[in-house]
């Protein structure tokens, strides 16, 4: 389902790709509300599921584009008496988002 997804991107933009998956999985919800059943189940989750890998594929680019800076801090860290393990860093990654 990614590959129609991402031609759907390529097509039609982000914006316009996440408003459609997000009503086609509207439209897989409600239909498996208003009849249920067994085949409308199997149907509507597929459909739902459609949405969502359509809403998955425009959403990583922009996720990819507004990314976080990443900071890597390294703490060194020693124990109280030198009968203990040697000294060994502790690293720390903090994600910012900008």
């Amino acid at each position: 389902m990614s590959i129609p997804a991402g031609l759907l991107v390529e097509r039609f933009g982000e914006k316009t790709a996440m408003i459609a998956a997000f009503l086609v999985g509207t439209a897989g919800s409600l239909s498996f509300a208003l009849h249920p059943g067994y085949r409308v189940a199997v149907f509507s989750l597929f459909v739902m599921g459609s949405g969502m890998a359509t809403l998955q594929t425009a959403i990583n680019p922009l996720l990819r584009v507004s990314g976080a800076k990443r900071i890597s801090l390294s703490i060194p860290h020693s124990p109280s008496s030198s009968s203990e393990a040697p000294p060994f860093s502790v690293r720390i990654c903090i994600r910012i988002w900008s």
